[in-house]
């Protein structure tokens, strides 16, 4: 075994400071060391493995200071001065409270400022107090970084490890700024000085990027064994705590963490985030009735502390809700109050605790994790940010409210959803949007009308709330409707979360049983429950489906006969071992028809047209060799359209969603999927794009409180020296792709600040300068790139050389062929959206994702931006004076915010020719 994959002595460390004696000869030792280290540099950017960069860099060692390499490794390591640290719990302290700020508050921006100030300052106090204390370094690090000014930091970094003087601390700070490329330097640093904690936690996060959380828990509990202060002992105790439950060892970590409790090093935040992740895992399913007792315990005492944060304590609440409790459930309510009751926050919010009585702890949960005000129908309510989240607490305020908030709703969608005159396009919901209008729904009949009509939209949530607060004492006629919502409202939200749940199982997250169309009045002959297989293929899983259609229909208020049978018997297309796919719907298109699996125009049976009754869709399938896979979207649009890109035409369904009932396979892996391209069109989730908006609205704001200047001066200084080496070119390392360090951002504040200074004196200030409709139009772009290609390669023996051509270029790779085509797709959205800076953004925070985690996207985006850096090289080579402010001594890739729209339009214009994108006489 070597050093990387087996912890040499304990696993779990005592967290005692390791001691050794003074060693004299050190420091000869060290300068010998870093010798031999930048002799090996060059060697260990190419090497294989860490595991044996470690040994080979401690072999090295040994033998140029003709000791063993342990024993350089193990010098005297003194505790932090007090002063420092009591500056960086300060600075920590200041963050938290940061963090409190949101952009509603009143003075945000110049609260936000001070406190920014209040934080660089300890900081800058703590490093200044303790110089070789990493942990305020690396904050500040932080802090350079995400105020784009991470390339300076880096090329001081870099600095410091060209002199002679440098530590392991140099190159572990370094390396860290450097990302997956830094990598190689955190063995070196081990080697300096095997006491320095830092290493051995970067390694740790390397080796679980690899794959090898053996070796990820070895050397996380060295970084524990040798940290620092409180900070160090209770971030690396969580990590490893974290790194153990993952790999089955979930008692090990309650272990670890009880331990460092008590370890005095600790400080006020350190203690409360280890009780935090205490909480987590003593109240896990898994756990002991004693366990989760003291869990129980713990988490109450953390939320009446009152130092939880507002997110912090909606955690704890979920973790309490979801976890079994040797205790009555009026105790536990009570106990759950009373502790509420103690937090600042909440000590005077009678409604949460009116919700708590009179609905249970989970949609005390779900108001918690919205960050939800009291419902007053005197007082404006303020916009949370999220329109569907504003829409069901306006139900709840009245109709004034209701109706502003639609109006505000509308205003948010893209332009996409909308029809000619700006109303919805989707025939259902305009019709909801007129009820809503149209109605007195204060009154007993306006409710329930349109809660009938929110029903009948999908909106499942907004109408049983509204039946929910019908007047029990109106007509007995009227309350009679108000309660069918509510029964066939349960009924459609358990029908949704069982199909997600019977998706999930199909990945073995979650056990199903087989009981979906069981009689219910066959209660003495059902037999055992059989849990249902994770390796069904389309067909079974379209049958269990049905059965649970076949459940729920009637409560519903589906009276369609065999409405089950017909789910099972939905129009698939398959094409042989190519694999199979549902037709999404809801109706048939032309391809559809020519594929003979049903007339153009026409409804789609089965599982399309019962997931339309309810706002739905679904997207199932198969692929080749393949395991089945789908998700269900809530559609707000469905539309047949047509166009061109790049003189190649295409045509097909576009289905526009707002989020997701149920969750593919590559998003269940933690990936944000923002639309796919289906056999007859495409589909864009709205949803997943409010969250991009939300971050372009994030340094918008920024952008105008620190004001232009300040983005200039940011801009003109995000630039980092080339990193030439030994033998290195600057005409070839000038292209390469370099860390990201918040490149993509960058970029986009030169888009706001261009877009600011373009805007009308009498915009509104707080208006988007980037909008959800031009972020949708990427997506839709991209998607519709896939579609150009469906035309020009299907079918198969329409363009036969052309798909040679690519296949050849792939080595016949299905992986291969995959990114090529994400690769294309992406290349005709840079090169047809209005504003290709745009896309850019996509490609250059592909730039950031580690080798080992990238997907089909990333990768072929990595690629993109690396084919579009050489093509702006070349032009640079061949015509220095055409972009005077391009420094050629600087990496291009931080320099992408001096292209203007239409010198980015014409590199993917000829990148485009190249890669056979473009029409013939489409120029």
């Amino acid at each position: 075994m070597t050093s990387s994959t087996q912890p040499s002595g304990a696993e779990f460390p005592s967290t005692v400071l390791p001691r050794s004696e003074p060693d004299p000869g050190r420091a000869d030792r060290l300068a010998g060391a870093r010798a031999s280290l930048h002799a090996l540099g060059r060697l260990l950017r190419t090497a294989a493995g860490v595991t044996a960069l470690c040994l080979v860099v401690s072999s090295t060692l040994g033998s140029c200071s003709g000791t063993r390499a342990s024993r350089l490794g193990s010098p005297t390591k003194l505790a932090p001065a007090p002063a420092a640290v009591e500056a960086f719990r300060e600075a920590r302290a200041a963050l938290r409270e940061r963090a409190t700020v949101t952009a509603r508050d009143r003075d945000a921006a110049r609260t936000v400022a001070e406190i920014d100030a209040r934080i660089d300052a300890a900081l800058e106090r703590a490093a200044s107090a303790a110089p070789d204390w990493v942990a305020p370094q690396r904050l500040l690090d932080d802090r350079a970084r995400a105020q784009l000014d991470g390339p300076r930091a880096l090329a001081e970094r870099r600095a410091r490890l060209r002199g002679a003087d440098y530590g392991a601390a140099d190159l572990y700070l370094a390396g860290r700024l450097e990302e997956a490329a830094g990598s190689v330097r955190f063995p070196m640093a081990v080697a300096l000085d095997r006491s320095l904690s830092w290493p051995h936690h970067a390694l740790s996060v390397d080796r679980e990027l690899a794959g090898d959380l053996r070796a990820a828990v070895a050397h996380q509990a060295r970084a524990l064994d040798r940290a620092n202060g409180g900070y160090e002992v209770a971030l690396f105790a969580r990590r490893l705590a974290s790194l153990l439950r993952r790999t089955g060892r979930a008692g090990d970590g309650v272990t670890v963490l009880r331990g460092v409790l008590d370890d005095v090093r600790l400080g006020a935040i350190d203690r409360l985030e280890v009780s935090l992740d205490l909480v987590e895992l003593e109240l896990a399913f898994d756990r002991t009735e004693a366990d989760r007792e003291l869990g129980l315990r713990r988490a109450l005492g953390l939320i009446a502390s009152g130092l939880t944060g507002r997110s912090e304590t909606a955690n704890v609440v979920r973790r309490l809700s979801l976890s079994p409790k040797a205790r009555s459930d009026a105790a536990f309510l009570t106990d759950l109050e009373l502790a509420l009751r103690r937090h600042p926050t909440y000590a005077n919010d009678e409604e949460l605790f009116d919700e708590l009585r009179a609905r249970g702890v989970h949609s005390v949960v779900v108001a918690l994790e919205r960050g939800l005000a009291p419902v007053d129908a005197a007082v404006p309510l303020p916009p949370t940010g999220d329109v569907w989240v504003d829409l069901e607490r306006a139900f709840a305020a009245g109709r004034d409210a209701t109706l502003a908030a639609l109006d505000r709703l509308i205003d948010e969608l893209p332009d996409q959803v909308l029809d000619a005159d700006g109303a919805l396009a989707d025939p259902r919901l305009a019709a909801l949007v007129a009820t809503a209008r149209a109605t007195d729904f204060d009154a007993p009949l306006g409710r329930v009308e349109l809660a009938e009509a929110c029903l009948r939209c999908g909106w499942i949530g907004p109408a049983s709330a509204l039946a929910r607060d019908v007047d029990r004492a109106a007509e007995p006629a009227l309350v009679e409707r108000a309660r069918t919502v509510e029964r066939r409202a349960l009924a459609a939200e358990a029908l949704l979360a069982e199909l997600a749940r019977l998706l999930e199982s199909i990945l073995g997250e979650e056990t199903v049983f087989d009981i979906g169309a069981v009689p219910l009045a066959d209660w003495d002959d059902l037999g055992p429950p059989k849990a249902v297989s994770s390796k069904l293929d389309l067909d079974e899983l379209l049958a269990r489906i049905g059965e649970l259609v076949e459940r729920y229909a009637a409560a519903i208020g589906w009276d369609d006969e065999d409405l089950g049978a017909a789910v099972a018997k939905s129009p698939v297309l398959r094409f042989g071992p190519f694999g199979a796919v549902l037709v999404p719907g809801p109706v048939f298109v032309a391809r559809d028809e020519f594929l003979g699996v049903g007339a153009a125009g026409e409804r789609v049976p089965g599982l399309a047209d019962v997931l339309d009754r309810l706002g739905r869709m679904a997207l199932l399938g198969q692929p080749p060799f393949g395991e089945v896979d789908g998700t269900v979207l809530r559609r707000l649009l469905a539309t047949e359209r047509s166009g061109e890109h790049l003189g190649m035409p295409w045509s097909g369904m576009v289905i526009l969603c707002e989020g997701v009932d149920a969750v593919g396979r590559r998003s269940r892996s933690g990936l944000s999927i923002s639309g796919a391209a289906l056999h007859e069109g495409y589909w864009v989730d709205v949803g997943s794009q409010r969250s991009v908006l939300a971050t372009w609205r994030g340094w918008q704001r920024l952008v105008t409180e620190r004001g232009s200047d300040w983005a200039r001066e940011r801009l003109e200084s995000f630039q980092l020296p080339l990193d030439l080496g030994a033998g290195g070119v600057e005409r070839f390392e000038r292209a390469r792709l370099a860390p990201s360090l918040l490149a993509a951002e960058a970029l986009r504040v030169a888009v706001l600040l261009e877009r600011a200074q373009a805007r009308p004196t009498d915009a509104p200030a707080d208006a988007d300068l980037v909008t959800l409709t031009e972020l949708i139009q990427v997506v839709g772009n991209h998607e519709e790139g896939h579609l150009t290609d469906r035309t020009r390669f299907l079918p198969l023996t329409k363009n036969p050389l052309g798909i040679a051509a690519i296949a050849i270029g792939e080595g016949f790779s299905p992986l291969g062929l995959e990114r090529r085509l994400e690769y294309r797709a992406q290349l005709v959205s840079l090169a047809t959206v209005p504003d290709p800076r745009l896309p850019l953004v996509d490609l250059l925070e592909a730039a950031a994702v580690d080798a080992r985690l990238e997907t089909v996207h990333a990768h072929a985006y990595r690629r993109l931006l690396g084919d579009l850096l050489e093509l702006w090289n070349e032009r640079l080579e061949r015509d220095p004076d055409a972009w005077p402010t391009v420094r050629r001594d600087c990496y291009l890739m931080y320099q992408v915010h001096r292209l203007a729209p239409s010198e980015l339009h014409e590199l993917a214009l000829e990148l485009a020719r190249r890669e056979g994108l473009v029409a013939s006489g489409a120029d």
